[in-house]
């Protein structure tokens, strides 16, 4: 498994928002994050967010980079391509309505949106994730990216003192990963495809895990954890020396490549 360390204003958005697989309660800001919305006409974002059940389209997260400004992200939103943002949302429709039938208020909303035309749906999505930005995160970007940042150095230390193995395992007390299969333990009981690609998301906003999976592997696995939650014993002081020497091997902290874990599974269950 290749897997990534990312620190991206887009994925942080998308942890706030619970636009993924979480844990059994594990959303603490419903109330917060509706009434930000309220007051910021994010009509459209929160349909989606309720209406969501296990996959959300990647378009809403393809500029997502380690890094991006929340200008260029938002951007590669807003011009998605027609076809992907069709097939995509078709693919949502579908689950949704495979669970909640063929009318909810929400997706009334959705697909009133979609007869504008894909590319005005995705131009109005990525407006409505900036105005959410401005009102609930972008006072506390900068204090984000730095735990986030650090949060990352630490790992890149760990997994040079302990192995990869023992560093997911410390990322969240429902974590686990063992001879190539990360379980997330919880009340539900889901399978995830196998995968050979990971992005890793510390979030400071972050109270549990997310998971966001895409069973069509356009998107990837995209795994947020609470900057927080780290198990002791895993985080070691970075040494500057060291860190260095790192780097040189496997990059920048903040943009992390790792390789050659052997086709794991992600379970939940």
């Amino acid at each position: 498994m290749s897997t990534t360390f990312v620190v991206s204003p887009l994925e942080q958005l998308g942890s706030l928002l619970g636009f993924g697989l979480t844990a059994v309660g594990g959303l603490k800001l419903e109330r917060a994050v509706r009434e930000t919305s309220l007051r910021h006409d994010g009509g459209l974002l929160m349909a989606l967010r309720r209406a969501k059940q296990s996959y959300v389209p990647g378009f809403l997260f393809a500029g997502a980079a380690d890094h991006g400004s929340l200008d260029e992200e938002l951007h590669a939103v807003a011009t998605a391509p027609s076809r992907v943002v069709a097939r995509q949302m078709g693919r949502f429709l579908e689950s949704v309505r495979a669970v909640r039938g063929p009318e909810t208020a929400e997706l009334r909303k959705i697909t009133t949106a979609l007869e504008a035309g894909e590319r005005a749906f995705a131009q109005r999505i990525a407006r409505e994730l900036g105005r959410f930005w401005s009102a609930s995160v972008s006072a506390r970007w900068n204090s984000v990216r730095q735990a986030a940042e650090g949060d990352i150095r630490h790992r890149a230390a760990a997994i040079a003192e302990h192995g990869l193995a023992a560093t997911l395992n410390s990322l969240h007390p429902a974590l686990t990963y063992d001879s190539g299969t990360l379980r997330i333990q919880d009340p539900r009981t889901l399978q995830v495809r196998e995968t050979s690609r990971i992005t890793l998301c510390p979030a400071p906003l972050a109270t549990t895990w997310l998971l966001r999976t895409d069973p069509w592997g356009e998107d990837g696995t995209h795994l947020t954890y609470p900057v927080s939650s780290g198990r002791s014993g895993i985080r070691p002081a970075v040494d500057p020396a060291a860190s260095d020497s790192l780097g040189q091997v496997i990059g920048q902290a903040r943009f992390l490549l790792l390789s050659d874990l052997d086709r794991p599974r992600i379970t939940i269950g």
